[in-house]
């Protein structure tokens, strides 16, 4: 099979705002959608096209899963990659937005920035891959734009030593996280901890650094645990677990989360299923849970600043 190229021919249009939107099945309890690439390239291409959306879409063993070069406006949903070099790569791209889209076990990057301006990453999850999200140079094009990305309300998982979170050569703006680091996987090769980053740099200083307690990570199944409810393909319902995910309720505060289920606890989650109708259910229990130095660190000089989450009746 070849690639699903889409072109400049296939695109949408900014002026009218019409779009060209690839959709595929919402029935996970069926499988959904599934394109299995089997080592081909990438599962879509998309060159010089403007406003183009692929929804509900899961891509398998491609080399690139999405690859974008020089667009406008694309969008991606609950598009989910598994395997091959990088889950979604771009390269001299301009508006581009991801919500709720997955990246998992890549050998190059979950997702990889190249001279990509305004790529906005939230409510996602890039999980044991080489490198989490990399802002890189491009191979094919001169850097004519800034490269720079917006991540929030996201998962990062890196796991073993060589393994990164996040390689920067660009401006990445990023908060109310959770950035797991795990069996000597490191935030980038400038630093060791989230504590760290979140110091020197001002990033992520409301991000936390806890394992998220997934139901089913390595079958893509990124719904948080909770012991007042998270929600099941296999009974297409409820099913209460024995601990709860620190990812209830820390999601970025001015957020919208009514589509969340009661007792939603009026804050979004973090994550995939945040403000969605399959978003893990808030304790009522109060629980404070740790953001500042939860992954190592001491608090230095005067006028430290310590920060927690506040959840259920808290």
């Amino acid at each position: 099979l070849s690639d699903t190229a889409i072109s400049q021919f296939d695109a949408g249009h900014t002026q009218t705002g019409l779009k060209m939107v690839v959709q595929g099945s919402t029935n996970m309890n069926a499988g959904g959608t599934v394109i299995d690439r089997a080592g081909g390239s990438c599962g879509f291409a998309l060159s010089q096209v403007a406003d183009v959306e692929l929804r509900n879409i899961s891509i398998r063993n491609a080399s690139s899963g999405v690859q974008l070069k020089q667009t406008v406006g694309c969008q991606f949903e609950r598009v989910d990659v598994a395997g091959g070099l990088y889950g979604f790569e771009l390269d001299n791209n301009l508006h581009t937005f991801f919500t709720g889209c997955s990246a998992r076990n890549a050998a190059g990057a979950g997702l990889f920035n190249a001279v990509s301006s305004n790529t906005v990453w939230q409510n996602g999850v890039l999980w044991s891959n080489q490198n989490g999200l990399v802002l890189g140079s491009s191979t094919n094009f001169i850097g004519l734009r800034d490269n720079y990305v917006l991540h929030s309300n996201s998962v990062v998982m890196a796991y073993g030593a060589g393994r990164y979170a996040f390689q920067v050569a660009g401006i990445l703006y990023s908060d109310f996280n959770d950035i797991f680091l795990t069996n000597g996987a490191i935030l980038s090769p400038q630093y060791e901890s989230v504590s760290r980053w979140a110091r020197d740099t001002g990033r992520d200083q409301h991000s936390l650094s806890h394992d998220p307690l997934f139901c089913n990570p390595s079958v893509g199944d990124f719904h948080p645990k909770s012991t007042e409810g998270r929600y099941s393909w296999a009974i297409t319902n409820y099913t209460k677990d024995t601990i709860t995910s620190s990812l209830i309720d820390s999601g970025y505060p001015q957020a919208a989360y009514s589509n969340e289920p009661l007792p939603n606890g009026d804050r979004m989650n973090i994550g995939i299923y945040g403000n969605s109708l399959q978003a893990s259910k808030t304790p009522t229990n109060t629980t404070l849970v740790e953001i500042t130095l939860n992954d190592g660190g001491r608090a230095e000089g005067t006028n430290c600043v310590l920060r927690w989450v506040a959840r259920g009746n808290a």
